[in-house]
């Protein structure tokens, strides 16, 4: 069943235009996909609900089920019986001019995409022969070739055809795997954005730093500024490989987000193709008859933690800064402009490394949007911002974002009764 709008519904029979795996992310075990519903359905809503409507389960007379104290306190998080004046107006100057150019990949979307895989191929060919400044560029080339295609393609976002989003989201096994993705970021992290106990990302790493005020603190966070920067070589290796295994170990995403049903095959494929993933990346090079054994190691070792440090310039700025952590609003939109970060919006060259994650407060908003589309959007929904006096974190330059994400991390390793005076 799905849990939308207080309301159950069955929509096992239902031919979603966004495709199966879309209509699957809002199923049982996750309670209530309201939040997946409305992020998803922006210009569309009225319309959308009608649908749903057909396929509501009523219950009979007083047979119908008291709601479980977490329904009920899935329901409480925000306010979705009031509309949003701010996003309202926000929207009804939005849809025109995606009415306009579209919400999926442009042509010339698709174009910048390509030419970025023809030039990672090309640098491939001197990285597996082990030339010293392909092992740099050849990693730094498939980040940004993976991360322009496989956001967009696990959030429906890169085309109209749901077949072409599945079948992009699959091509960088190296990154993540699309299913351990969902989970994790579709579901839990763009709906529950920084919320403690809701959000997986404000729980990775627990033992290693404090992002949340409500996390617990050891003393060695301390010094998380200075060791943060070897942390972030595994980081990558962790997401792909360790949490992975971890989720599938114990049927939920660091006990926040639990686990879709998933059949023995595809359960016995999925490790398959991890364990091939690994292998790739850890033993394969000791075999490259172009290298060395000490070539092996530093082409086993050196190109992941690089792919690592771009995974996590890209992703730590945009929600973990003292400007983001902590704030909340029961209007859903709102509370996605406080928890997200912006930043270097005008520049093409941080747009094209993070894949359009620099514009990360226009993705929370409208996650089913190509990111080529939200430069376009981004002046707009700051002015917005303004008018109704909605807090958008902006930061002019990458490295202004980046600062202020190690403040953030100063703040925290100041110990329980610091961070506790800071939120008073």
């Amino acid at each position: 069943m799905w849990y939308i709008n207080g309301k159950t519904y069955d929509l096992n029979n239902f031919n979603h235009p966004g495709g199966p795996i879309a209509l699957s992310l809002g199923k049982e075990p996750n309670k209530d996909a309201t939040g997946l519903f409305r992020s998803y359905h922006p210009f569309s809503l009225d319309k959308a609900e009608a649908v749903l409507n057909k396929y509501e389960v009523k219950a009979a007379g007083n047979d119908a089920e008291p709601k479980s104290k977490e329904q009920l306190e899935e329901e409480a998080v925000f306010d979705w019986n009031t509309k949003s004046e701010f996003f309202e107006e926000l929207k009804g100057i939005v849809s025109p001019i995606l009415k306009k150019s579209g919400t999926k990949a442009t042509w010339g979307r698709w174009g910048q995409i390509v030419a970025l895989m023809l030039i990672t191929w090309a640098s491939s060919i001197p990285f597996l022969h082990g030339n010293y400044l392909a092992l740099i560029l050849f990693p730094l080339l498939l980040w940004m070739s993976a991360v322009n295609i496989l956001h967009d393609a696990t959030h429906f976002a890169l085309s109209m055809n749901w077949r072409v989003n599945h079948y992009w989201s699959y091509m960088f096994p190296w990154f993540t795997s699309p299913f351990t993705w969902y989970h994790q970021h579709v579901i839990g992290h763009h709906i529950y954005t920084n919320i403690h106990r809701k959000d997986p990302d404000m729980h990775h790493g627990t033992y290693l730093w404090k992002y949340h005020e409500k996390a617990r603190w050891y003393n060695w966070y301390r010094w998380q500024r200075y060791y943060v920067w070897f942390v972030w070589t595994n980081m990558m290796m962790s997401l792909a490989f360790l949490i992975d295994f971890v989720f599938f170990l114990k049927g939920n995403y660091h006990k926040v987000v639990k686990m879709m049903p998933i059949s023995k095959n595809r359960r016995r494929l999925h490790h398959a193709v991890r364990f091939l993933t690994f292998f790739t990346i850890y033993v394969w090079p000791f075999f490259n008859p172009h290298l060395s054994w000490s070539k092996a190691f530093i082409w086993s070792v050196i190109p992941y933690g690089i792919i690592g440090y771009c995974f996590a310039f890209s992703s730590q700025l945009n929600h973990i800064t003292g400007d983001n952590q902590g704030q909340f609003s029961k209007d859903w939109y709102k509370h996605q402009v406080m928890t997200s970060h912006t930043f270097a919006p005008d520049s093409l060259f941080w747009f094209l490394f993070t894949g359009g994650l620099n514009l990360q407060i226009e993705h929370h908003l409208f996650p089913g949007v190509n990111h080529w589309h939200l430069r376009t959007l981004q002046p707009i929904v700051y002015q917005m911002c303004k008018k109704h006096n909605v807090n958008y974190n902006l930061s002019d330059t990458a490295w202004i974002a980046l600062k202020k994400h190690l403040d953030h991390l100063d703040q925290m390793a100041l110990g329980p009764d610091a961070t506790s005076q800071k939120s008073h």
